[in-house]
């Protein structure tokens, strides 16, 4: 597909009128062997079409891929490629005639709810047709042939610019590929008009579904992202990229939900199947991901697919690796059922939950706060997602014991005995902030801190303090 001339605006009046049957002689040339522009990239769509008469060329040999199309002409274009028979009774437009080369494919696809007119009673045929106009058209035409009624989660850079009356039928379109982003850029362009190439792909690939509808079963490339992940796997990664160029905090991606847009992406054209596409992950991963650990603590795995790095499948543990050095100090997945352990990154407000069975991401209200040996933590989202842990502005319990305290105070109590913590417990906006250190061990939980990273770790369980690695 050109993409420089995608855009091109048609000037000439005679061109605009002539995109059926009409050339400098009169003449219709149908024959694809003829047609000396037709483009590379969608010859087969364009082909497919001259072959069936629903475009045509002109008579100098060219087809025009360029020149834009309007309102009537598309309808026309829909109505030879569904065979639409003339109905009987016919809407009157005020703008169309019965003497307009578009007067049959507007009456034809009116019959079936294709198209529509304005209040006025109108329905400017002669009007260059958008490409939000074109998907409502087409979604009209593909509901008369069946069921095809599942969505997709558009990821168009200009999604926003989707007005709410086509928003569905693009949806659906982009679902069923029969609509793709409009350039390498992955914008939809929804005000951009329909040329005569990227109509005919869209009306080609309209007619491929219809023909063949049960080619949606059991199809990759028809599968909702949840369908994918669970008939050929998933990989799911969670990390963490912060001081960084990209300077990310901690995100999640979901590499199956990219590969499904990819396969809507730009003109269709992405072919790789689901099994080569999650091997070549793996296999890229293996090294690329170990790489990364240059940067450690910058950047950091969390989880693959739930599991955390160190004890996923593409964990390297060999002495040429840059995570070699890192296997005593990456934090895992506890054995224990009810057991845990919180990652904190003492120049993060982000954070991570290791459980046996979950991998939670949480945010503190502020950054951690380095006091008399200690750090001032957001203690209400430090714990939140550690199941045995209970919270109120008043008190905190784990494994019976209860530290009761107040605000703006360093007194508290431990199952009723006073304590006098170094530093106090305040609560700002019903968050609760105290002394990480002091608060996690007179719960009776282990705390040990990196000496060569900004870490800290919380466990439920005991944990070793290797001279140079930990400290408490």
């Amino acid at each position: 597909m050109n993409l420089k001339k995608v855009s091109k605006v048609l000037t000439t009046g005679f061109l605009i009128g002539s995109l059926l049957t009409i050339s400098a002689g009169g003449e219709e040339v149908s024959a694809a062997s003829n047609l000396k522009d037709i483009p590379k990239d969608s010859s087969t769509e364009i082909n497919y079409l001259l072959d069936k008469g629903v475009v045509t060329g002109f008579t100098d040999g060219t087809f025009r891929p360029d020149v834009q199309v309007t309102r009537g002409q598309f309808a026309l274009l829909v109505s030879r490629a569904l065979e639409i028979p003339m109905p009987s009774s016919k809407p009157k437009f005020s703008d169309v005639s019965s003497s307009q080369a578009t007067y049959e494919g507007v009456m034809k696809a009116y019959s079936l709810g294709i198209i529509k007119g304005y209040e006025n009673g109108q329905f400017k045929p002669t009007d260059l047709i958008k490409r939000s106009d074109i998907a409502i058209m087409l979604d009209r035409a593909l509901q008369t042939e069946g069921n095809f009624t599942t969505k997709a989660t558009l990821d168009y850079k200009d999604t926003n610019k989707i007005g709410a009356t086509s928003l569905d039928a693009i949806k659906r379109l982009t679902h069923y590929r029969i609509i793709t982003a409009n350039n390498l850029f992955n914008e939809f362009q929804p005000e951009v008009k329909g040329t005569r190439e990227t109509t005919a792909v869209e009306i080609y690939n309209l007619l491929k579904l219809i023909e063949n509808p049960d080619q949606v079963k059991d199809n990759y490339k028809y599968m909702t992202p949840e369908e994918l992940k669970e008939t050929y796997g998933e990989f799911t990664v969670v990390e963490r990229a912060t001081g960084l160029q990209s300077n990310l905090g901690i995100r999640e991606r979901d590499f199956m939900e990219e590969y499904y847009h990819k396969l809507r992406g730009p003109f269709g054209k992405y072919q790789l199947d689901p099994k080569t596409y999650l091997k070549g992950l793996y296999e890229g991963a293996i090294t690329s991901y170990a790489g990364y650990y240059n940067n450690y603590p910058k950047y950091e795995m969390i989880s693959l697919n739930g599991k955390s790095y160190r004890q996923s499948e593409i964990f390297q543990d060999n002495k040429y690796s840059p995570t070699y050095m890192l296997k005593d100090i990456l934090p895992e997945q506890p054995e224990g059922k009810e057991d845990f352990l919180i990652d904190l990154h003492t120049d993060s407000d982000e954070f991570a939950t290791y459980e046996r069975d979950d991998i939670s991401v949480t945010k503190l209200g502020k950054k951690p706060v380095s006091l008399n040996g200690d750090y001032i933590v957001d203690l209400n989202n430090l714990f939140k997602e550690t199941s045995n842990v209970s919270m109120s502005n008043k008190q905190i319990t784990y494994n019976r014991k209860t530290i009761s305290f107040s605000d703006n105070s360093n007194v508290v109590t431990l199952n009723g005995d006073r304590k006098i913590l170094k530093n106090k417990i305040t609560i700002e906006n019903n968050t609760v902030y105290g002394p990480l250190k002091e608060v996690a061990k007179y719960l009776g939980m282990d705390v040990r801190q990196s000496v060569p990273y900004p870490r800290i770790e919380v466990t439920s369980y005991p944990t070793d303090i290797e001279e140079y690695v930990w400290k408490e």
